[in-house]
C-alpha cells in the first residue's frame, strides 16, 4: 500500500497569505501563479506551495490547467448573477419557515449585524457579516442544511470581492450600499411573502428539487419559467414552449445553409409559451384552482 505524504505545516498559511491577494487584487482574475516565483514571494519549498494551490482550487479561488499550472480563475458575471438568484430563492424558502417563528431577539440579533454592515468600509467584512444576516435571521427556521447551503454560496463569492472594490472606486460613493433595514421592518410588521417566483437560470434548474421540496415544506406556491420544475413538484410554470424553439432553430439553420446571410436573418422573439399547472401540489398545498384557469391551461399535471 503507498503511503500518504504528510501535509505540510506551511500550506495552510501559505494558502491564507495567497487567499488574502487574490481577494485584495494583487492578483487578478486569470492571473498566472507560477511556482517558482511564488516560492521567491513567499520564501517557501514548492512542496507546500502546490498544496496550498490545491487547497485553494477546491474553493474555486485557482484553477489547476493540465500542463500549464494555476491561474486565478477567471470571473464570470453569469455565475455571480446565478449565484445571487438561487441565494435569493433558497432565503425566500428560509424565511417562510422562520417568519412564523420570529422573534424581538432574534430581530434584535440580526438588526445588530445588519448596522454592523453598513458601518463596514471593507468589501470583506461585508461578505462576512451577510452571511452572518442570513445565519442569524433564518435561525427560526431550523433548517441547518439550508442555512449552511445559503453561507456556502455567500462565502464562495468572496473571489468576486477585487470587481466588488473597483467598481465601488469607480462610483465615488462614499458610503456603503443599503443592509436590511426594510426586510427587518417588513418582518417586524409580519408582511411575509405568500408565494415565490423561480426564475429561469441553470443553478436553480440543478438545484429545483431542494427548492421545490423545501417550498412544499412551507406550504409556499411556486412559480417557475420551466414546465420540468412543474414535474418535480412546483405549483405552476408559464414559459417558451422549449420544443419549439429548437424547431425554428432547424429552420434558421435551414435557411443559411440554403445561402442566407445569417446577418440578414431578424432575431424572433418566442411566440408558443406554455402554461403548465401541477394540482396534485395545489390539492397538497391546500388551494383550489379555478375551472376558468384550467381551461387556459396547456398541460395538467395530475
Amino acid at each position: 500500500m503507498k503511503r500518504r505524504e504528510p501535509r505540510s505545516p506551511r500550506a495552510p498559511m501559505l494558502a491564507d497569505a495567497i487567499r488574502e491577494a487574490i481577494l485584495r487584487g494583487t492578483y487578478p482574475s486569470g492571473t498566472k501563479l507560477r511556482q517558482e516565483e511564488l516560492a521567491r514571494t513567499f520564501a517557501t519549498s514548492v512542496i507546500p506551495l502546490r498544496e496550498a494551490l490545491h487547497t485553494l482550487a477546491s474553493e474555486g479561488l485557482v484553477e489547476m490547467l493540465p500542463n500549464r499550472g494555476a491561474r486565478v480563475r477567471p470571473v464570470s458575471s453569469r455565475e455571480l448573477r446565478e449565484m445571487s438568484e438561487v441565494r435569493s430563492a433558497l432565503a425566500a424558502i428560509g424565511l417562510k419557515h422562520a417568519a412564523p417563528r420570529m422573534t424581538p431577539r432574534v430581530l434584535a440579533r440580526a438588526r445588530a449585524i445588519s448596522k454592523r454592515m453598513d458601518r463596514a468600509r471593507d468589501p470583506r467584512t461585508r461578505v462576512n457579516l451577510y452571511a452572518d444576516f442570513h445565519a442569524a435571521i433564518l435561525a427560526p427556521a431550523e433548517r441547518p442544511y439550508l442555512v449552511e447551503a445559503i453561507r456556502g454560496i455567500i462565502l464562495s463569492g468572496l473571489r468576486y470581492m477585487p470587481v466588488w472594490v473597483a467598481a465601488w472606486k469607480e462610483t465615488g460613493l462614499l458610503t456603503p450600499p443599503p443592509g436590511f433595514e426594510h426586510v427587518l421592518n417588513a418582518l417586524e410588521r409580519k408582511d411575509h411573502a405568500d408565494a415565490l417566483y423561480v426564475c429561469r437560470d441553470f443553478l436553480i434548474n440543478a438545484n429545483r428539487i431542494p427548492i421545490v421540496t423545501s417550498a412544499l415544506s412551507a406550504r409556499m406556491p411556486t412559480v417557475f419559467g420551466e414546465r420540468e420544475n412543474v414535474d418535480a413538484g412546483g405549483l405552476m410554470s408559464y414559459g417558451p414552449n422549449v420544443p419549439d424553439l429548437f424547431r425554428r432553430a432547424a429552420d434558421f439553420a435551414d435557411r443559411i445553409l440554403h445561402g442566407a446571410t445569417p446577418a440578414d436573418i431578424p432575431v424572433e422573439q418566442p411566440i408558443k409559451f406554455d402554461l403548465v399547472i401541477n394540482v396534485t401540489t395545489a390539492k397538497a398545498l391546500g388551494l383550489a384552482v379555478p375551472d376558468k384557469l384550467l381551461a387556459l391551461t396547456d398541460e395538467v399535471i395530475e
